[in-house]
């Protein structure tokens, strides 16, 4: 699935795209957290900002093969820290 609650007030999806805008404000994000390099499209970014979602963009890389460098302790702290703050959770 794309879709997922990780536990309360704390989900894990895929980019969402526009049809899914609807299910997503039944869910009062206050924050989106993109562990992808690549950025959401305009028309989700821009939903987001009209709903004051904050998107916190760590931006790693897919890695696919063992000379990649595993992810940092910065990159970890800072989606931890995103995911704990309890401000931000609907």
């Amino acid at each position: 699935p794309k879709f997922g609650q990780v536990e309360p007030s704390v989900f894990r999806a895929a980019f969402p795209r526009s049809e899914s805008l609807a299910h997503l404000r039944l869910l009062g994000l206050r924050t989106a957290l993109n562990l992808s390099r690549e950025l959401p499209a305009q028309d989700v970014l821009a939903w987001f900002e009209a709903q004051g979602v904050r998107v916190a963009h760590l931006g790693i890389a897919v890695w696919t093969h063992p000379s990649v460098a595993p992810i940092s302790a910065e990159l970890v702290n800072a989606a931890l820290s995103a995911v704990l703050d309890r401000e931000q959770h609907p």
